[in-house]
């Protein structure tokens, strides 16, 4: 009698582990089966889907690309200190190492500042950091004369006078100097005199010249000492009385 009611008491606790284990394999199936739709809900990643992350990507990248380029390197102030100073291509060339070349050459090509044309021209014709192109040298040099940045018409009246890349015209010349040192150009007015020294202009210019020259203030030594020998022979070739006046003519 006892072993039959063990028999009856273990095949009991055999049925319950095995509906047990059904459950759990039943509930298993549900979560795989959970688990496959909500798989194949997911968004399928095709390569067009790929190429066009791609594509976003590039252009995300050019536009940064764009926003470097036209980041600021020299600034206007920068370069226009360097030209008054001459110094301009040195510091560009030789002191930077034209790492930074290439921003002017896009600035001068938008027309941002005339101080990026005249150095862009500079670099042109003097073959620094770029090739020798005299022709766009010269094209980017008129441009920004044409905007009255005083040191493009220095030099663009200096080719003008010897006939050096454009066809003399000592008219030119004279006009594009005496324009450019009336804007206050401490090195264009010492040109302007040099020019009277040479007998180009008139004997009428000569007040006017000294005055401007000698009320300038040099930027550099070089200046100071020219614009000092330039004064002292102007000064000959003037009546003393008009020497005094001038000292006193300044209107800018």
């Amino acid at each position: 009698m006892k072993i039959l009611m063990l028999c009856i008491l273990l095949l009991g606790i055999s049925t319950a582990y095995a509906a047990q284990e059904e459950q759990q394999d039943k509930q298993g199936r549900q979560e795989t089966v959970s688990s496959k739709a909500v798989t194949e809900n997911k968004p399928v990643i095709t390569d067009d889907k790929i190429a066009d992350v791609k594509e976003e990507t590039r252009k995300e990248y050019t536009d940064l690309l764009s926003d470097v380029y036209l980041m600021h390197v020299y600034t206007v102030d920068e370069l226009n200190a360097w030209v008054e100073a001459g110094t301009h291509l040195k510091n560009i060339g030789k002191v930077n190492e034209c790492q930074f070349s290439e921003d002017i050459e896009r600035r001068a090509k938008k027309g941002v500042a005339s101080a990026y044309e005249f150095v862009y021209a500079e670099m042109l014709i003097t073959r620094t950091c770029f090739s020798k192109d005299t022709q766009s040298g010269i094209y980017y040099l008129q441009q920004a004369a044409h905007k009255a940045y005083p040191a493009a018409m220095v030099k663009l009246a200096y080719y003008y006078e010897i006939g050096r890349y454009v066809e003399q015209n000592v008219k030119r010349a004279e006009v594009l100097m005496h324009e450019a040192a009336m804007t206050g150009y401490v090195p264009a007015r010492i040109e302007w005199v040099g020019m009277l020294l040479r007998g180009l202009g008139s004997t009428k210019d000569y007040v006017e010249a000294y005055g401007w020259l000698h009320n300038s203030i040099p930027a550099t030594y070089t200046q100071y000492v020219t614009s000092s020998s330039y004064l002292k022979q102007l000064s000959t070739l003037m009546p003393s009385y008009l020497v005094e006046k001038a000292k006193e003519y300044n209107p800018y």
